[in-house]
C-alpha cells in the first residue's frame, strides 16, 4: 500500500512540475511581448522628440527671419542666411538622431524579447526534465518498496 502512495505522490509531483514549467514559459512569453511593446513606445517617443526638434528649428528660423526683416535687413542673404542654414542643419541633425534612437529602442525591445523567449524555452525544458526525474525517482522508490 505504501508503494502506491509513493507512486501517486511522485506522479502528482511530476505533473505539478510539468505545469509549473508551462506556466513559467508563459510568463516569459508575456514578458517578451511587454519588452517589444516597451521598445515600440520608446521608439514613438524618440520620433516625437525628433518632430519637436524640427518644430523648434522652424520656429527659430521664423524668428530669425522676422528679426532680420524688422531690422531692415534682407533675411534671405548674408549672415542671416548663414544663421538660418546652420539652424536648419542642426534641427535636421537632431531629427536624424531621434530617428536613430527610435530604431535602437525598437531593436533593443526585440532583442530583450528574444532573450525572454529563450529563457522561457529553457525553463520549460528544465521543468520537463525535473518532472521526468521525479517520475524516475518514484519508479525507483516503488520498486524498492515492492
Amino acid at each position: 500500500m505504501v508503494q502506491y502512495v509513493a507512486a501517486a505522490a511522485s506522479v502528482a509531483s511530476a505533473i505539478t512540475q510539468y505545469r509549473a514549467a508551462q506556466a513559467t514559459q508563459l510568463q516569459y512569453q508575456a514578458k517578451a511581448k511587454q519588452e517589444i511593446l516597451k521598445g515600440r513606445i520608446a521608439a514613438v517617443q524618440a520620433k516625437e522628440d525628433g518632430i519637436k526638434a524640427l518644430e523648434n528649428t522652424i520656429e527659430q528660423m521664423a524668428y530669425n527671419t522676422a528679426f532680420a526683416g524688422f531690422g531692415n535687413t534682407d533675411p534671405f542673404s548674408g549672415s542671416k542666411l548663414g544663421v538660418g542654414t546652420k539652424m536648419a542643419s542642426k534641427g535636421i541633425e537632431e531629427y536624424n538622431l531621434a530617428q536613430t534612437n527610435a530604431r535602437i529602442a525598437k531593436n533593443m525591445g526585440e532583442y530583450q524579447a528574444a532573450i525572454d523567449r529563450s529563457a522561457g524555452k529553457t525553463a520549460k525544458t528544465l521543468g520537463y526534465a525535473q518532472a521526468v526525474a521525479t517520475l524516475g525517482t518514484g519508479i525507483y522508490q516503488y520498486k524498492q518498496l515492492s
